[in-house]
Parts: structure tokens; sequence; C-alpha cells
């Protein structure tokens, strides 16, 4: 039998050929593997340490630069950095760097759109990835690039909604691979919408803020009638809120320039200010700054103080341009107080130490604030015009009172002179005339007797005028004493009272309603009487007469127009004007007796009552006289 030959030992665990490059192939898959394994783990530790810094309650700087380290450490790369869209629209400013020499680049440092690298893509809103940074024309290397190893360069653009926001670079030291350049995208998606975020976000904040500072810049405006004390509030107010450096100055009538207050967080500089103000007086002619602001009204707006209008401003004075360096002044805006299109000041905001730019928001947040303290000013002159102008009133009328008291007491005099000195001349004349009567007797003849009553007669008239002016003197001056009165009751009673004036006659009487007034009860009595009897009187040619007398709204609010109308005598329209005039009678004496003081009485009382009183008639075709009443309490 024959036994197989056994194989050699040394070809027991010889592969079989080709099996070689078969093991190679699969170790460097297991590689690719393994490596693309780490890169996705990478790229999942990158997007989540991205969003947990979008997502920190940090400043957006702070939240900007944890997303750099993250690409930083992430993508294994040299250097990230994060820029975000200047206000003017025209470059990138850096907003945080990580990596190698990320200080050398400064926070704030700016990219004109366009420009190599970073500021290309973000112009052409675009990503863009270089695998050569050496040989790439359309990315500039920086200066550290070839020592430390630098080949690969990617940006992205930030864009939320199509709009442009900022962008992502980040160098490398290899080509970053497809998978790489997504995650890139994935982070820049999410920081624009972060930046976005942190915008509202602070806008919302902003507008809160805003109208917090408004209400309390109300709040001080109204808190004291004094302008200068209320703008010394709201400079104080302003600052830091809104400026390192506050000042609001008026220009007095003689063109020289007034400090109303100014402030700063150093009291020092407020003394410093005061001094230069002192040292160095501005010219109201000058055609720029806070002078301009005052002769002009237009607002005076430098987001950025350049150097060379501080020398321009220092006018070869070394020591001033000295010290205006030393202030760091680097923003400022002045604005006009205005009121009624009248310059009454100019406020002035500047920042200096906090290094805070103004934009356009800011300049509109000065005007309102400018508005609001020139309305205030506005405000407060009128008031001390008004409390000028009542002392000066309230003098005139302490003046005018004691003139009437004086006038008062003269003629109270008069009235004594009228009652006593002058009814006894009448009377005697009246005496006499019965005297000589009596001893003529029987020689006296029928034209003798006539002369003597007429005589008599003219005593009775005067003395009829004397008691007719005193009583319309005691209506004028007599105190009021109101209190609610039935005008119903009061027209019934006057004319009961003149039932005699009427005895032997047909007078029809047609009392409406009539209601409750306010006002004194013996002078609306008074009134009502020389109406009544005005009425009786001039309907006397009448065989039968008809007096009405009704109340109906007036157009003044709160007042009745009671109306007497008769059928009488009428009056010319054209003399209506006439009858409430003392003394103004349009019959003679023989035709209707009176004295032309009645109706002038009743308007004297009427208007004491704050009422009016008018006449209307047709000559032939009876009158109608009114007079307005306030109305008493429900």
């Amino acid at each position: 039998m024959t036994v197989p030959a056994s194989p050699e030992v040394g070809d027991a665990g010889a592969p079989p050929p080709g099996a070689g490059s078969d093991l190679n192939a699969l170790a460097e898959r297991l590689a690719r593997a393994e490596e693309a394994a780490a890169r996705r783990s990478r790229q999942a530790a990158l997007v989540s340490s991205v969003a947990l810094a979008l997502t920190a309650d940090e400043p957006l700087e702070a939240m900007l630069l944890r997303c750099a380290e993250a690409l930083v450490g992430h993508l294994e790369a040299a250097r990230a950095g994060v820029w975000t869209l200047d206000p003017d629209g025209t470059s990138l400013r850096l907003a945080a760097c990580a990596g190698v020499e990320a200080g050398a680049l400064p926070r704030g440092a700016k990219v004109p759109l366009g420009a190599r690298g970073v500021g290309r893509v973000a112009a052409e809103r675009r990503p863009y990835a270089s695998p050569d940074v050496a040989r790439d024309a359309r990315v500039e290397a920086p200066p550290w690039a070839e020592r430390e190893g630098v080949t690969a360069y990617a940006g992205h653009p930030l864009y939320v909604a199509g709009r442009l926001v900022g962008a992502v670079d980040v160098f490398a030291r290899r080509a970053l691979p497809p998978d790489d350049l997504d995650a890139l995208a994935s982070v820049a998606d999410a920081v624009a919408l972060g930046i976005e975020r942190h915008r509202l976000l602070a806008e919302a904040r902003e507008r809160a803020d805003e109208r917090a500072f408004f209400a309390e810049v109300g709040a001080l405006l109204t808190s004291s009638i004094d302008y200068e004390t209320t703008l010394a509030n709201v400079v104080r107010l302003a600052v830091p809120r809104l400026a390192d450096w506050c000042a609001i100055d008026v220009l007095e009538p003689d063109r020289t320039i007034r400090r109303i207050a100014v402030a700063h967080v150093d009291p020092a500089k407020v003394a410093l200010a005061h001094e230069l103000l002192e040292r160095y007086p501005p010219d109201p002619d000058a055609p720029m700054g806070m002078p301009a602001v005052l002769r002009t009204g237009r607002p005076d707006f430098l987001p950025e103080i350049p150097d060379a209008l501080l020398v321009e401003a220092a006018q070869g004075d070394a020591a001033l341009l000295a010290l205006a360096r030393d202030l760091g002044l680097r923003s400022s805006i002045c604005v006009p107080l205005v009121a009624n299109d009248r310059v009454l000041g100019a406020l002035s905001l500047v920042t200096a130490e906090s290094g805070r730019r103004y934009g356009p928001t800011d300049l509109a947040r000065a005007t309102e604030l400018a508005r609001r303290a020139g309305a205030a000013v506005e405000s407060a002159r009128l008031y001390a015009e008004v409390r000028a102008l009542n002392a000066t009133l309230e003098g005139r009328v302490e003046e005018r009172t004691a003139e009437l008291r004086e006038a008062n007491r003269e003629l109270e005099a008069f009235s004594y002179t009228v009652s006593h000195d002058l009814r006894a001349p009448i009377r005697h004349v009246g005496g006499f005339a019965d005297l000589l009567e009596r001893h003529l007797g029987a020689a006296l003849d029928d034209a003798g007797r006539r002369h003597l009553e007429t005589i008599r007669g003219a005593a009775r008239r005067m003395g009829e005028l004397i008691d007719a002016l005193l009583s319309l003197s005691r209506v004028g001056r007599a105190e009021l004493r109101r209190q609610r009165v039935d005008l119903g009751a009061e027209v019934r009673a006057a004319v009961r009272e003149l039932e005699p004036e009427a005895e032997g006659r047909a007078v029809h009487w047609s009392l409406g309603a009539l209601p409750a007034v306010a006002g004194d009860p013996t002078l609306l009595r008074l009134a009502l009487t020389n109406l009544l009897s005005n009425a009786i009187k001039y309907t006397r040619p009448r065989a039968e007469a008809h007096v009405e007398v009704s109340a109906a709204p007036a157009e003044e609010p709160g007042f009745a127009a009671v109306s007497v109308r008769d059928d009488g005598v009428g009056f010319p329209p054209a003399l209506a004007g006439r009858l409430f005039q003392a003394f103004q009678r349009l019959h003679g004496e023989r035709e209707f007796e009176g004295t032309g003081v009645g109706l002038a009485t009743v308007r004297r009382i009427v208007q004491r009552h704050g009422g009016r009183a008018w006449a209307e008639g047709a000559e032939g075709r009876g009158a109608t006289f009114t007079i307005t009443l306030p109305l008493a309490e429900p």
C-alpha cells in the first residue's frame, strides 16, 4: 500500500497565490472606514458643539468664539474665523478667531466684500474650497501658512432667508473631504441662524430698554417746572446708557453759548469739561459741531471722529489737540432741541472709553430724546410766562378791585346825595307850589293853575326818576343770594301784584310751564314784575289784551329762555337795541308813563345771573321780551 507523501512543514501555512494583495486591500478599506467613522464622529461632535455654543446665554462674540474653537478642534483646522457683515454692508468684520496666531488678527478687523478669500466668498454668496492655497489666486494665504504646513482653505457664506449676515472660513493642513465640507456648510447654516437669533433678541431687548428709558425720560421731564433742572436730570440719565459724555447747550439772545448741563461717569472729567469750556469757549459761527447745530437746527452726526477733525478743531493749539486726543473721543451725535420750529438748544452725545460706534438707530434715538426735551423746555418756559402773566393780571385785578371799591364808595356817596340832598329841593318845589295855590286862592286864574300843576308834575316826575335811578344802582351792587327759584310761582305772584294796573281792562293771561332756576328770588321777582308791567302798559290801547309767558331750552347749555309776549303797540325792529338802555323811551310821557329804567333794570339783573336779554317785535303787532336764566340743579 502506498502512503501519500505529506506536505513539508514549511509549506503548511503558506497563503495561496494572490492572497497577500487581498489582505492589504482589506486593511486599507478598514482604515478608510475607521477614518470615515472618526470624521463622522468629529463632524457630529462639531455640530453638537456649535449648537451648544449658539444656545448659550452669553454675548455674541463669546458664542462665535466657541464656534471657531469647535471648527479648529473637530475639523483639525489650523485656524478658523467667523465674520459678520458690517452695518454699512460693504465689508466683513472679524467677530471671532481661533487657532494658530489667532491674536495676530484683531477682533473687529475688516475685509472688504470681494477681497481674496472670505471677502470673495461673501460677495459671491457661495462656498469655496481650495486644496492648494499657495497657488490659488482666489485665496490669500496667511504669512504663517508655510511654517504651519497649511495647504487647504474652505469658506462658506452665512445667510438667512437670502440675506447675507457674514461668512465663516478655515485654513487646514490637509484638503477637507466632501463630508467635512458638508459639515462646514451645516455649521455655517447654524451660525447664520444663531447670529440672526441674537440680532432679534438684541433688538427686542433694545426696544424694551428704549421704552423703559423714554418712560424714565418722560417722568423726569414732568418732574420739575424748572427746565434747567429737568435737562440736567436728562443728561445724567443719558450717561452711560446712551453715551460716555452728554451735554446740553443753549444759544442766548446775545449769541453767546451757555452750557445747561454736562455729565460723565467720572466726576473728575465733568470738572474738566467745565474747565475746557471756560478756557476754549465755542465759536457761535463755527461751521460744524454744536454751534452749527444751534445756528442751523440740523443734526451733526459723526459715526467716527477722525484725528484730522481733532487737528482742525484745535486750530493750531497743541495743548488742546493733546487733550482732545487723550480723551479718546470715538463717535458723536449732536441734535437740536426744537419746539414750534424754534431751536432752543443742542443735545450732544459722545462715546470714548466704551469704544461704542454710533449708527442710524442711535441718531434716531437721540433725535427723539431731543424732541421730548425741547417740548419740555418749551412747556416750562410757557408755564413761567403764564405765571408771570398771572402775577401781572393779579396785580391788575387788585388795582381794578381797589378802583371798583373806590367807585362803589363814590356811588354810595352819590346815592346818599341823590336820596337826601336832591329830594329836599324837589319836596320844596312841590310844597311851595301848594302854598302858592292856597295863598292866591281865587285870584289864581286857570292859566296860573295849569302852570302850578305843571310844576307839581315835574317835581313828581323828578322824584320818580330819582327812585328809578337808585333802584338801578342797588340792583347792580346788591349781593346775589342764589337759591332754587320756582319761576312759575314767581310769575303768578307778580300777576296778582299787578292786578291793580289791569283793573277795569280785559287782560287775558296765558302762563305756560316754567322751570326752576338758580338765582336771587328778590331780584328775579323784580325782573319778572318789570316785564309783566311793561306788557300791561303797552297793551292799554287794546280792548282785549293778551299776555303769554312761556319757557324753552336756551342755546346755552344749562339755561332756560323765558319769554313774555304781548299784542300791544310793539316797536320798530330797528330800535330794539335801545329798549334796554337806561332812560331810553320810544314813546312820549303823555302816551305811556314811565321812567325808562325798568327794562334796563331787567337786563342788569339777568346779566348778573349770567344770562342775556333781548326784544323782538313790530310796530302795531306786539312785542316779545326774552331772558335766559341758569337752570337749577335737578
